[in-house]
């Protein structure tokens, strides 16, 4: 499946009160927007270029970038959303780092997990073939049962 075909088809399923939704807060509430925009852009890159794992990469993205963007956005909020506090958090590149690095840690650690488990399952797997194959030479045995021509070939 293509990346195309998947951004397509979230965009399909995008309601008109949705955008409507959208740009009432995005009037609204412009500084507090564009700071958690720019917040939660990992994620959205994350989203878009794993379309084959969608959202099980994205949600520990985002848990890792709420975290560490919670501190700003409440300083945002006690400053009262106004545009010079949102235009200095967007500038700042302390915090901006600070998000991307959470977002592209938690991109790595779901990435090493799925490799890990993997390496586990293929690990199992071999054992139980293995296991099979001894049993099946042990059943050969005891019924005093040639060995096959070309035996099975092990497990790779």
């Amino acid at each position: 499946m293509t990346g195309a075909t998947v951004t397509s088809k979230a965009l399909a399923t995008v309601k008109w009160w949705q955008v409507i939704g959208l740009a009432i807060v995005l009037v609204v509430f412009p500084a507090y927007s564009l700071v958690s925009l720019a917040y939660l852009a990992p994620v959205l890159v994350i989203y878009a270029l794993r379309p084959d794992v969608g959202e099980s990469a994205a949600m520990p993205a985002l848990f890792f970038v709420l975290a560490v963007a919670l501190h700003p956005l409440h300083a945002l909020w006690l400053e009262g959303g106004d545009w010079a506090t949102g235009r200095a958090m967007l500038t700042d590149v302390r915090s901006l780092c600070a998000v991307y690095l959470a977002g592209a840690s938690a991109w790595v650690i779901v990435d090493l997990a799925t490799m890990a488990l993997r390496l586990v399952h293929l690990r199992a797997r071999k054992a139980q073939a293995a296991r099979l194959m001894e049993e099946a030479r042990m059943l050969r045995a005891e019924w005093q049962i040639p060995e096959p021509e070309a035996a099975p070939a092990e497990p790779t």
